[in-house]
């Protein structure tokens, strides 16, 4: 079982036109990371250009579990992009939502404010402007896969702090039935 989070480039922007339509949009993953359930600070990254994880597609293709804050939106995201990076597709049914399971456990739904209700570190807020403008199709911004840039490292730790905090939560939190 594995953690992920995925950050995606897209035309629509997700707070205006919701997760089908961003999802449709989408023309880049970004970046994902990934986090094997037991090991929460045991961080894999992966963008565009670098080999397919093959512990994942292997995990993945046999039906394994994947676990994601908001499992509708990158499950729409990885099925809409991620195969043609070579990744195989996710099942409904291989991804769980840590966000069901925040409300479950009477924690507010969203990865922020269910990590300062836990007393887990906030979203460091660079990478957090570095995601937003990664984010934007069309804005002519090169992502700098070659890691020579420092904007990019906060990006990257962006997303390492939200599978980290994403696999506390989930497991501080009460498991839900499948």
């Amino acid at each position: 079982m594995y953690t992920f989070d995925l950050e995606t480039r897209s035309t629509h922007d997700v707070t205006v036109y919701g997760t089908d339509v961003h999802a449709a949009g989408i023309t880049d993953i970004t970046l994902l990371t990934y986090a094997p359930v037991e090991h929460t600070n045991l961080i894999f990254t992966w963008w565009p250009g670098q080999p397919v994880p093959q512990d994942l597609a292997d995990h993945i293709s046999e039906g394994g579990l994947m676990f994601a804050l908001n499992s509708r939106f990158d499950r729409l995201a990885w099925n809409a992009k991620m195969p043609d990076y070579g990744f195989p597709p996710l099942a409904l049914e291989q991804v769980l939502d840590v966000a069901a399971q925040n409300r479950a456990s009477l924690l507010p739904s969203g990865l922020q404010q269910a990590s300062m209700a836990m007393r887990l570190p906030k979203k460091p807020k660079l990478g957090k402007d570095m995601m937003k403008i990664y984010a934007t199709a069309g804005n002519d911004v090169v992502i700098p896969y070659d890691r020579a840039d420092k904007d990019f490292d906060a990006f990257v730790m962006y997303g390492i702090h939200d599978t980290r905090v994403t696999g506390k939560l989930l497991s501080r939190t009460r498991p839900l039935s499948r």
